[in-house]
This record gives C-alpha cells, sequence and structure tokens, in this order.
C-alpha cells in the first residue's frame, strides 16, 4: 500500500486504524508519499514510517526542507488569504514536528 501524505504530527495511529478499518494491516503500507512539506500533511510522516517501516517519499525541494537542510519558505499570500491561513495554523496541533529518520526522492 502506499499512503499519499501523513496528516499533522500525532496522525499515525488514526493513519493505523484507518487502514486495520479497511481490512489491511499496517504494515502493508510500504511508502508514504508526500506532496508536500508542509506540517498538515507531512508533519506525521515519522509516525507511520515507524509503526510499519514505510519509506518516506518527497520531491527533492520538499525533502530538503523536511530534513532541515534548508528553511521552509514563506508563504507567498494574498490579503483575503492572510484570513484563512492564520485560522487553518489554529487548528494544528502544537508540536515538534519530527522528521521522517530518513527521507528518499
Amino acid at each position: 500500500m502506499t499512503l499519499a501524505d501523513a496528516g499533522p504530527p500525532g496522525s499515525g495511529r488514526a493513519i493505523a486504524d484507518a487502514v486495520t478499518a479497511l481490512g489491511h494491516d499496517p504494515a502493508a503500507v510500504r511508502r508514504v508519499v508526500l506532496t508536500h512539506f508542509h506540517e498538515d500533511v507531512a508533519g506525521g510522516a515519522a509516525e507511520p514510517a515507524a509503526l510499519t517501516g514505510a519509506r518516506v517519499l518527497a520531491h527533492a525541494a520538499d525533502a530538503a526542507v523536511l530534513r532541515r537542510e534548508v528553511p521552509a519558505p514563506e508563504p507567498v499570500l494574498e490579503e483575503r488569504e492572510r484570513p484563512l491561513h492564520a485560522a487553518a495554523l489554529r487548528h494544528l496541533p502544537v508540536r515538534e514536528v519530527e522528521p521522517p529518520a530518513r527521507i528518499g526522492e
């Protein structure tokens, strides 16, 4: 199985439970493909990787951010987007994001 994105930090157990509810062993997850580096989709990638042994894959530019080799670029927002962005950030868990042990490109 391939998991597309991994949710925010703390999503590992929910992902494993969802895979089980679909009738599969969580160990069947062999890859976690991250569509981008944002915390809401990549912040929880270390958890399913640790639980299942899955490989974590990301585009080279995103992988460098996830590995903390380079800082994340600031979002370029239009004025109308700023309140939405601020509201979305308030819904993310406040946790230190642990990067996956290894991120392939």
